[in-house]
């Protein structure tokens, strides 16, 4: 089953700012407070170049993640909003589209499969849950929860996301090994899938990590075996310090080759994770609408 019209997501917003002037020392949950300038012109360029979809800055918005900087977690629901705020000022200031691009309120794994393992589920869902009502009353038109590495995470997050009137997308990480793909927690991504399926999720996705051809075959095996959107977001290689910033080595003619194929398979969401550009997303945009049809 092929879909003819797929969402285009947006890029690395956190890779762009890292890549520009922000360094790695900064808290990225801070952004969206500190960092709004360049927030709001990193949205902007991916606006721009055809996203359909664009998540906001929030990744990082989680008591669990801010911990460590306790001026910031008491501050959950102010960065989420905040975050939101910026991606719909870019929307005004920049789509052409009367409708513009939807908004995606982003929720960054707040654990790890480690210490994932070591909470109590209880505690995990009540740190997404606030973090995702901010999220929904901010104005948020769905929740991406992203990068997350076991289900019993994911599940926690998905029943916190289900307290909202909000779709719910649960996007997890993988790495290829010699057995197959596995999850961080060595989960088969096949059962990750059926798992959040069952539980209700609205969608299924693929994040970090892969690029894109690695994240195509992934997705190509993924495709049969549901009915949920999917969402593929590879990043562009793994990433190398060069002068003092990251540097990202796969080309942008691979991500865009994989992704055209990986969309022609039946894939409802495509975009880039980590190293993606908004020049990429750009040309991802140009092949898509010359075959799959117009922009929707």
């Amino acid at each position: 089953m092929t879909s003819p019209r797929p969402l285009l997501l947006d890029g690395g917003t956190g890779s762009a700012l890292l890549q520009a002037d922000i360094t790695a020392a900064d808290c990225p949950g801070a952004w969206p407070l500190e960092r709004a300038e360049q927030l709001a012109a990193v949205h902007r360029a991916f606006i721009e170049a055809g996203a359909d979809i664009v998540l906001s800055a929030s990744f990082s918005a989680t008591t669990a993640r801010l911990a460590s900087h306790p001026h910031l977690a008491t501050r959950v629901e102010e960065l989420c909003a905040r975050s939101i705020t910026l991606v719909r000022e870019a929307i005004e200031q920049t789509a052409v589209d009367r409708h513009g691009p939807r908004v995606a309120g982003n929720i960054g794994a707040a654990y790890g499969p480690v210490a994932a393992a070591e909470q109590r589920e209880a505690a995990m869902e009540k740190v997404y849950r606030r973090s995702a009502e901010a999220l929904a009353r901010a104005g948020a038109e769905l929740l991406f929860v992203e990068t997350i590495g076991c289900t019993r995470e994911a599940l926690c997050a998905l029943r916190a996301g289900q307290h909202t009137d909000l779709p719910v997308l649960i996007s997890m990480v993988f790495s290829e090994t010699p057995t197959g793909f596995r999850s961080l927690s060595n989960e088969d991504p096949r059962d990750c899938l059926l798992t959040l399926e069952q539980a209700g999720a609205d969608g299924f996705g693929i994040n970090c990590n892969l690029n894109a051809n690695q994240a195509a075959r992934l997705a190509l095996s993924l495709l049969p075996e549901t009915s949920l959107p999917l969402a593929i977001q590879p990043c562009a290689g793994q990433p190398r310090q060069q002068d003092g910033r990251l540097e990202y080595p796969a080309s942008g003619d691979a991500f865009i080759s994989a992704q055209y194929r990986v969309a022609r398979s039946g894939a409802a969401i495509v975009g880039g994770c980590c190293g993606i550009t908004a020049a990429d997303i750009a040309r991802l945009r140009v092949a898509l609408d010359s075959d799959l049809g117009a922009k929707p």
